[in-house]
C-alpha cells in the first residue's frame, strides 16, 4: 500500500493503532531526573533549573501517565492512548503493544513548562520521534512515524493531547 492510501486503510491494521511503526535504536539519552517533575504536576513547583542534573537516581523518579486522544496533524482522533512515564523510560501504552520499545528521554524546564524529547524504536516499524510540553498536568506533543522502505519512505505526523491521571514517587 502507498503513502496515498484512502484514510480507511491507511488507519486499519496494527501500526496505525500506534500511529506509527517499528525500527531503530534508542537514541534519547536521559538528561534531567523527574524529581521535579512530579512536584510541578502535583502543584508544588520545580526547584532545579533547566540544565542542572538532578541527583535522584533513575529508580526514584515518579511514575507519570498521561491519559489522552491521539490523531494524525490536522485530522480528528483516532484513538485514545497513554504516555508514560516511569523508571527513567518513555513509552507509548499503545505502541508499546505493536514492538515499539521503551526509551530513555530528554526533560528541559522552560519557567512553568517542562519539554520533553524521546525516540521509540520497532524492528518491524520503524521510529517515533516525540517533541513535547507539559504544563499544569497537561501533555501536548507531536510524534513522527518513519519507517524507511525498499523504494520509498514512509513519514507521517500525529498529535497526542492528554491530562495526567497518575502522579507517583
Amino acid at each position: 500500500m502507498n503513502q496515498h492510501a484512502s484514510r480507511n486503510k491507511r488507519h486499519s491494521g496494527k501500526a496505525s493503532q500506534c500511529s506509527a511503526g517499528k525500527n531503530g535504536r534508542t537514541v534519547i539519552a536521559l538528561a534531567l531526573g523527574l524529581g521535579w517533575v512530579g512536584s510541578l504536576l502535583a502543584g508544588q513547583g520545580a526547584q532545579h533549573p533547566a540544565k542542572e542534573v538532578d541527583s535522584n537516581p533513575i529508580s526514584e523518579t515518579p511514575h507519570l501517565v498521561f491519559n489522552g486522544s491521539t490523531g494524525t496533524v490536522g485530522m480528528d482522533a483516532h484513538h485514545n492512548d497513554e504516555l508514560i512515564f516511569a523508571d527513567g523510560t518513555f513509552h507509548s501504552r499503545e505502541c508499546q503493544k505493536i514492538g515499539f520499545e521503551k526509551s530513555t528521554f530528554n526533560i528541559a524546564r522552560d519557567g512553568n513548562e517542562i519539554q520533553f524529547s524521546a525516540v521509540n524504536v520497532s524492528s518491524r516499524y520503524g521510529t517515533l520521534t516525540w517533541q513535547g510540553v507539559i504544563r499544569d498536568g497537561v501533555i501536548n506533543a507531536r510524534y513522527q512515524w518513519k519507517k524507511e522502505r525498499i523504494f520509498w519512505t514512509i513519514q507521517r505526523e500525529y498529535w497526542f493531547n492528554g491530562e495526567a491521571t497518575d502522579v507517583r514517587r
